[in-house]
């Protein structure tokens, strides 16, 4: 008999958007991003979080990278992926909460 204890159950497809740290938004290639960022914002501030988020804009042809305000912070899902990819942004999670401590574990050993 195999016993299980656990104190949180992961969907596999949510398991990367739920690991990871920081959100990458990279926003389509448009002359005026201004409604977009208002439509992503009220998105994002739904599921509040602990997830940093960046935003990647195209600006007189330099990829800009700018964090988000602090306090908008979210919650990892596929539904906020499938959200942002169907207002044409990109988006890409990073900085996985397991590699990390890895990491820590590998270099203080």
């Amino acid at each position: 008999m195999i016993t299980v204890i656990a104190e949180k159950l992961t969907e596999l497809t949510q398991a990367v958007q739920q690991k990871a740290r920081e959100l990458v938004i990279s926003f389509p290639a448009t002359t005026d991003s201004g409604p977009l960022c208002d439509v992503v914002k009220n998105l994002l501030e739904q599921s509040k979080g602990d997830c940093d988020v960046f935003v990647e804009v195209v600006a007189e042809g330099m990829l800009v990278r700018v964090r988000a305000h602090p306090s908008l912070k979210v919650q990892g899902s596929a539904e906020i992926e499938s959200a942002l990819r169907n207002l044409g942004c990109e988006v890409r999670w990073e900085c996985f909460a397991a590699s990390k401590q890895a990491a820590a574990a590998r270099s203080s050993a």
